[in-house]
């Protein structure tokens, strides 16, 4: 079982906002939804979000939807950018607030676990990467090939100037930082142990220059969890971001 929206920024211990001057902050979340593929299921998330008050952008997981790609406007004039293609399973989505629609300039897809944008917020252009990684049924050389795909994003991005910043599932738990390589990146704020898969995701993050959110703070562990399976809750729900532009 997924928790619901869980944001870079979010009441309750600590807060985290990205740095994105001229821009004062950018409300993120990362949704597994388990299903949207009617109007019904929209209208729940729509009402969630509008729950939260301000949101900028929802990296959305889960979604089962057919269509390998498609975009729409909702009934709210929010842009839906979606991945998929598969039956009952995967899919990977971007919501866009309806303030910031008029600066997407692309979108593209990469099966049914990968979907990245071009968006311009006020002066800054920004790569929006929606990640919903392999769990753990699935071979290494699933996950890899993720990751390959990713790390050539990330180097388009940084060619091209634009602000990068991956969202989703990543199956993966990164547990309590350590080394000082984990200080840097990671944070000492995680939660549980670290897995094989946690252990990829650290050394993506290293090789490429980027942070975690949720994971430099104190916070309680009740507000890190984003899965349950059973009695055994996991913090498997991430954003990665350019290292050099956080802050508290």
């Amino acid at each position: 079982q997924h928790t619901g929206l869980e944001a870079i920024k979010r009441g309750g211990g600590a807060q985290e906002t990205l740095d994105t001057s001229p821009i004062t902050e950018l409300r993120c979340y990362t949704k597994n939804v388990q299903l949207i593929k009617n109007d019904n299921r929209f209208q729940d998330l729509l009402a969630e979000l509008c729950m939260l008050g301000n949101w900028d952008i929802v990296f959305v997981n889960e979604t089962w939807r057919s269509a390998e790609e498609e975009q729409f406007e909702t009934e709210h004039g929010h842009v839906f950018l979606g991945a998929g293609g598969a039956i009952n399973r995967s899919g990977a989505a971007v919501l866009v607030h309806k303030r910031w629609a008029s600066g997407i300039s692309s979108f593209t897809t990469s099966g049914d676990r990968l979907c990245w944008l071009d968006i311009q917020f006020a002066q800054q252009s920004f790569r929006l990467v929606s990640v919903y990684m392999p769990d753990s049924a699935y071979p290494d050389a699933d996950v890899e090939a993720v990751y390959t795909t990713l790390e050539r994003l990330r180097r388009q991005a940084r060619q091209r100037g634009h602000f990068f910043v991956a969202g989703g599932d990543w199956n993966a738990v990164l547990g309590i930082g350590g080394d000082s390589c984990d200080n840097q990146f990671i944070g000492e704020h995680g939660m549980g142990e670290r897995n094989e898969r946690g252990d990829s995701l650290a050394a993506f993050l290293s090789e490429n220059t980027l942070s975690t959110t949720k994971t430099y703070y104190p916070m309680q562990d009740s507000n890190k969890w984003t899965h349950r399976n059973g009695v055994h809750r996991r913090q498997i729900n991430f954003f990665s971001a350019c290292a050099a532009r956080r802050k508290k």
